[in-house]
């Protein structure tokens, strides 16, 4: 028998070792029933599954990482992950991070970027493992409508952004991946191999998916 003291009372705890071991493991199943549950019905309502392709937002993001975009939010702010549209041919997206926004003053010096937001001082953008190897200045003001976008990843050839493309604009925008979904990065590619795949495997073999 146990007895479980508290502060006031004594409570006999009717629950015997094995009881409680299955009561815990069924929990433990509750729990991941309803997050597979909550990742459903955010993937068939407000958010989209991606799969990363290439390494253009190295080391943020690899080659392969499932994330999730928001496309009710087309309104990024500075440094956000968005999904681009039809920049470099129809029907095609990219991933990169919004580095200017309209009004914004973007300059690369001596390997550098540097942004210039209206009313503000001119500050480097130095949060990045790579930076550009451009050489030469280039400016580019960001006019009303149109975001500037990078990859993280800067070496050369590392990715195909604004730096070549230029600019693009709003309409141009999927949507914006929440920050939550590049914290978790690792347990969506995870769900989505172990469990998203084999389960449309299934549906497929049953019927009820082609």
């Amino acid at each position: 028998m146990n007895y479980l003291k508290g502060r006031e009372s004594l409570y006999y705890d009717h629950n015997s070792p094995s009881e409680k071991k299955y009561r815990n493991i069924y929990s433990a199943v509750l729990v991941i029933a309803l997050v597979i549950l909550i990742i459903f019905f955010l993937n068939l309502t407000v958010f989209s599954r991606i799969i990363v392709d290439g390494n253009s937002m190295q080391y943020t993001l690899q080659d392969g990482d499932v994330l999730y975009v928001n496309e009710l939010n087309k309104t990024p702010k500075h440094e956000d992950i968005v999904i681009i549209k039809n920049v470099i041919g129809k029907d095609s997206w990219i991933i990169k991070r919004v580095i200017g926004l309209e009004g914004d003053i973007i300059e690369f010096e001596n390997g550098k970027v540097y942004r210039t937001e209206p009313n503000k001082e001119r500050k480097e953008l130095s949060n990045y493992e790579h930076k550009t190897t451009t050489s030469s200045i280039t400016r580019y003001e960001i006019k009303k409508g149109q975001i500037f976008y990078m990859g993280d990843n800067r070496e050369p050839g590392g990715s195909l952004d604004s730096r070549i493309l230029g600019p693009c604009t709003y309409d141009n925008i999927v949507g914006v991946v929440p920050e939550w979904s590049v914290w978790v990065k690792g347990i969506n590619k995870s769900f989505y191999n172990n469990i998203t795949v084999p389960l449309q495997k299934f549906m497929v073999m049953i019927g009820f998916a082609r």
